[in-house]
């Protein structure tokens, strides 16, 4: 998606918003060297619980 936000000096966090019209926000964090992908099964159950709508 390309979105990012600052979260201090000199430091940048990648965003993945997977429902924008949604006002309920999760908050997944990884560590080096994983990516979104760590998060494949917690995002598929998401709209099951009318959080967000996956990819």
């Amino acid at each position: 998606m390309g979105l990012y936000i600052d979260v201090g000096p000199n430091v940048k966090a990648d965003v993945e918003d997977i429902n924008p019209a949604r006002n309920k926000t999760i908050l997944f964090i990884h560590g080096w060297p994983g990516n979104h992908n760590l998060f494949e099964y917690q995002l598929n159950q998401l709209p099951k619980r009318d959080i967000g709508s996956s990819k």
